[in-house]
């Protein structure tokens, strides 16, 4: 940041890009003060100053001040109401996030699936569900967003149901599944939707491994999932969420 602020400071004619860029470098950087003292120092904003400054606050934890910035602004776009209603949701606010939620002039499919997580975080279920149903658009984070909600609240029935309806299934849903699948002691199910999966990351080996542990069949299976090498570190993660401190080997062949 030290360089960059220097070629700023050296700018021989500086435009609102740069400002901009400065400030959010700051923000992403730990240095809030930085970028509060530069939007003050600024000689015009646009929406997008505003919103760098509400996103900056509440990746900060000061959501107070992101409010403060988001009531002060002159004008809004849709990016403005989003990012304070999912700094709301971020700090368990749903009443809060609801209100602005309700003030929106219009809302896209982001406004609505931050709505859909808030619910879902506090237990309310049925409530991120009617909103669901309300959408006229979803994506595939909507989807996703209310089937890890069921999941999370134990719902599974309603979970398969969703996730039987969702168009397009991502590595995130078909996790979301496993985890459920798991919950319920299925492991066959949530082996079958794991050996689906063409591209698995780490959530995934985790969410069946942590699987596994919880029903208590830790055994070759799970070297047989796969012979990646992040398999160690994935069951390391599992074993440490646990807190299994036995070592798994597999068994001889």
């Amino acid at each position: 940041m030290d360089l960059a602020r220097k070629l700023f400071d050296e700018m021989p004619k500086r435009d609102i890009v740069s400002w901009n860029s400065l400030i959010t470098g700051y923000w992403k950087n730990g240095h809030m003060g930085e970028s509060k003292s530069l939007f003050d120092a600024m000689p015009e904003r646009n929406i997008v100053s505003w919103n760098s400054m509400i996103a900056g606050c509440i990746e900060c934890g000061s959501i107070d001040a992101a409010f403060e910035y988001f009531s002060q602004m002159p004008e809004r776009n849709i990016a403005s109401w989003n990012v304070m209603i999912a700094g709301f949701v971020r700090f368990g606010m749903i009443d809060n996030a609801l209100k602005v939620f309700d003030e929106m002039p219009r809302r896209n499919v982001i406004s609505y699936t931050a709505m859909i997580d808030g619910y879902g975080q506090i237990g309310e279920v049925d409530k991120a569900r009617r909103l669901f149903e309300s959408m006229p658009v979803r994506n595939e984070v909507s989807w996703t967003v209310m089937i890890s909600a069921y999941v999370e609240s134990n719902r599974f029935d309603e979970a398969r149901e969703l996730f039987g309806r969702m168009p397009c299934k991502n590595v995130v849903a078909v996790t979301a599944m496993i985890t459920g699948c798991c919950k319920e002691g299925k492991m066959e199910d949530a082996r079958v939707l794991f050996e689906q999966i063409r591209h698995k990351d780490d959530v995934s080996y985790n969410a069946m491994i942590t699987g596994m542990l919880l029903c208590v069949r830790v055994n070759s299976r799970v070297v047989q999932i796969s012979k990646s090498s992040r398999l160690e570190t994935c069951l390391k993660k599992a074993c440490a969420k646990l807190a299994v401190c036995k070592r798994v080997e597999p068994e001889p062949r």
